[in-house]
C-alpha cells in the first residue's frame, strides 16, 4: 500500500476537464473524502482502476502529458519538500528513486543512474501495471521532470536523447515537440539521457537542516509502511501529519472514518492502546531529531507540541529513563566506539 498524492492530483486535472471525482474513482474502492487524510493509503488494483479510468474518461491516451506537466512540488508532500531542501539536482533525483513510489504513489520507478563527464541517465520500469502500460509511465515522468526539475534548478532540463523500449504511439509527435531532442521507439530499453551540467546543478532553495529532517519521516514512514498492519500505519502517518497537535482517540477515530469505539477495538484486538502508540511516536520522533539532527531541546520539543523545553525534558526522561544530554552523550559515545567493542 502506498500513499495517495498522485491520486489526487489526477482528480484535480480530471476536474477541470469536467469529470467528477466519483466518475474518476469508480470501482476503485476508493472514498473521496477518505483522500483528503493524511493517514489515507491506496492498493495497486485501486490504483489501477484509477488509471483505466483515466484513459477511458478523457479519451486522451497521452494524458500522462497533461498529469505530469500540471504537478507541483506542493503535490508531492513530504518528498517534494525534502527535493526542494536538497544540495544538488542528483540529490534531489536519487531520493525520488527511493521514495517516490511508496510515499507518492507513482505507477512507475527510475533505475541505475548512470553518470559521465558529459552525459547521465536513468532507466524507466513499470512498476504497477496499468492500461497505459511503460507509455504511460514515461510521459508522466518526462513531463514531471521538465516540470518540477525546470522549478527546483530554475532551467528547463537539458534533455538530450530518450530511448523507449515500445513501438511509436498514435501521439508520437508530442515527445520531441515537447521535449526537443531525439526520440528512439522500439528500442532495447527505456533510458532517458540528460546533460550532466543539468544534473549537478545545485539548488538555491538547499537547507540541509530542513533537507535532515524531511528524510528522517521519510524514513520513519518507509519503516511503518513494511511493518505494521494497515490501521497503525494509517495512525502513525496522521501523527507524523500532525506531530505538534496530537489528536485525541476520538478525533482520530473521526479521522480515519469510524468511532472511537471502533478504533479502541481494533487497536486492543492488535495488542495495543492508541495512548501507548501516540508516546512511542513521540519518543521515536525526538530520539530521530536528537541523534540526527542539531536542533536544540526547544526546538524538538515544539515541534512535539510542549510548551515548554522543561515539559520536554521532564517527558523524554519519563520515556527513555535518560535526560536529553545523557541520550545525546550517549549516541556520540557509540559513533567514537571501537569496531567490536561494543
Amino acid at each position: 500500500m502506498f500513499r495517495p498524492a498522485r491520486i489526487r492530483h489526477y482528480l484535480a486535472v480530471m476536474q477541470l476537464h469536467g469529470f467528477k471525482a466519483e466518475a474518476v474513482l469508480a470501482g476503485s474502492g476508493i472514498d473521496v473524502a477518505a483522500l483528503a487524510e493524511p493517514s489515507c493509503l491506496i492498493g495497486l488494483d485501486a490504483y489501477r482502476r484509477v488509471v483505466s479510468n483515466l484513459l477511458r474518461l478523457s479519451g486522451n491516451q497521452g494524458i500522462a502529458f497533461d498529469l505530469g506537466s500540471s504537478s507541483e512540488i506542493a503535490d508531492l508532500g513530504i518528498v517534494g519538500y525534502a527535493m526542494i531542501s536538497s544540495p544538488s539536482l542528483r540529490q534531489a533525483l536519487l531520493l525520488w528513486m527511493r521514495y517516490s513510489r511508496s510515499l507518492v504513489g507513482t505507477c512507475w520507478g527510475l533505475h541505475t543512474l548512470v553518470e559521465g563527464p558529459e552525459y547521465s541517465s536513468v532507466e524507466i520500469a513499470e512498476e504497477i501495471p496499468t492500461e497505459g502500460g511503460l507509455a504511460f509511465c514515461v510521459e508522466e515522468f518526462l513531463a514531471m521532470t521538465h516540470k518540477i526539475g525546470g522549478t527546483l534548478s530554475g532551467e528547463p532540463p537539458s534533455f538530450h536523447l530518450v530511448e523507449l523500449s515500445y513501438p511509436p504511439p498514435a501521439h508520437a509527435a508530442l515527445y520531441q515537440q515537447t521535449y526537443g531532442c531525439p526520440v528512439r521507439f522500439s528500442a532495447s530499453h527505456t533510458r532517458v539521457t540528460m546533460a550532466t551540467r543539468w544534473v549537478e546543478k545545485s539548488l538555491r532553495s538547499s537547507d540541509r537542516e530542513f533537507n535532515d529532517i524531511c528524510l528522517q519521516n521519510c524514513g520513519q514512514i518507509m519503516r511503518q509502511l513494511s511493518q505494521e498492519s494497515p490501521l497503525l500505519s494509517r495512525l502513525r502517518l496522521l501523527l507524523l501529519r500532525r506531530p505538534s497537535a496530537t489528536p485525541t482517540l476520538d478525533e482520530a477515530a473521526e479521522i480515519l472514518g469510524m468511532s472511537g469505539r471502533t478504533l479502541r477495538r481494533q487497536l486492543h484486538e492488535q495488542h495495543r492502546s492508541y495512548q501507548k502508540l501516540v508516546a512511542d511516536f513521540r519518543t521515536e520522533l525526538a530520539c530521530e531529531y536528537l541523534r540526527s539532527s542539531s536542533l536544540s531541546s526547544k526546538e524538538i520539543g515544539y515541534l512535539l507540541g510542549f510548551v515548554s523545553s522543561n515539559a520536554f525534558r521532564r517527558a523524554f526522561k519519563s520515556w527513555t529513563g535518560q535526560t536529553i544530554s545523557e541520550f545525546r552523550g550517549s549516541e556520540i559515545d557509540g559513533d567514537d566506539a571501537e569496531p567490536g567493542t561494543g
